[in-house]
């Protein structure tokens, strides 16, 4: 499966396991892209590097919904 596709997936599971509110769905989405653009120094997720991938999974997983973290 490709980089970016696994990346989207973790990322809609996360937000989707956090609520069912999908006017909270839009901002954590919005929140856990810019935590990964921010952690990554990276201006889009797809510029995430293939040797990241398995820390950047961590990482969906286990946000809380902030963007700093």
């Amino acid at each position: 499966m490709p980089l970016q596709l696994r990346l989207r997936k973790a990322v809609s599971t996360r937000v989707y396991e956090m609520t069912d509110d999908p006017d909270a769905r839009q901002v954590y989405f919005r929140l856990l892209y810019a935590a990964l653009k921010r952690r990554y120094h990276v201006r889009s997720y797809r510029e995430i590097k293939q040797s990241q991938l398995q820390d950047a999974l961590r990482f969906i997983e286990n946000w809380r919904g902030g963007y700093y973290e």
